[in-house]
């Protein structure tokens, strides 16, 4: 009898596959926002709640390979797998992972200028 899906997943073959994968992806999230929803490409690169997710499933587990799969954190998995797999994510998930890094040039910015100016 073959493994199926099921059987395959946690065991030690499926660690390493994910371990491969989250240190391709430099342990950051790979969740992409496509250009349709957004005026900019944007790449989610959150670090928490990390999981792996199969953009191919072959016919068999152990058939598996790094190729197939993407480390993604749960929300964008979620919203992955909310629409459908259309390799969609929401405009509110763009917009707040846009508003997140603005939140962080600002923060960089005033550092910055806070330290520039106390040189001065």
């Amino acid at each position: 009898m073959s493994e199926t899906w099921g059987d395959y997943c946690g065991t030690q073959r499926w660690y390493h596959l994910k371990d491969a994968a989250l240190a391709r992806a430099n342990f950051q999230c790979e969740g992409e926002l496509p250009v349709n929803y957004c005026p900019h490409f944007v790449r989610c690169e959150n670090r928490e709640n990390l999981e792996m997710h199969h953009d191919i499933y072959p016919d068999s587990p152990s058939e598996d390979r790094l190729g197939f799969v993407r480390i993604l954190c749960r929300d964008c998995h979620q919203e992955f797998h909310d629409n459908d797999g259309d390799r969609g994510y929401s405009v509110k998930r763009c917009l707040s992972i846009l508003a997140a890094r603005a939140c962080q040039d600002n923060r960089a910015a005033s550092t910055t200028n806070t330290t520039n100016g106390d040189r001065q």
